[in-house]
């Protein structure tokens, strides 16, 4: 059997980011498959996620 290295995360939620992406999926209409997270300049460090 091949041993498979840990992965290092793409991305870190604070738990109040985390609190509206679950609040998005209950009043969803249809099941949330994926998160698609956009990112463009602007905002105080640079980035603005979208």
């Amino acid at each position: 059997m091949a041993m498979t290295r840990p992965r290092p995360k793409v991305m870190t939620l604070t738990d109040a980011a985390a609190e509206r992406v679950k609040a998005i999926m209950v009043k969803a209409s249809k099941p949330a498959l994926a998160l698609r997270l956009g990112v463009k300049n602007g905002g105080c460090a640079g980035m603005e996620y979208t």
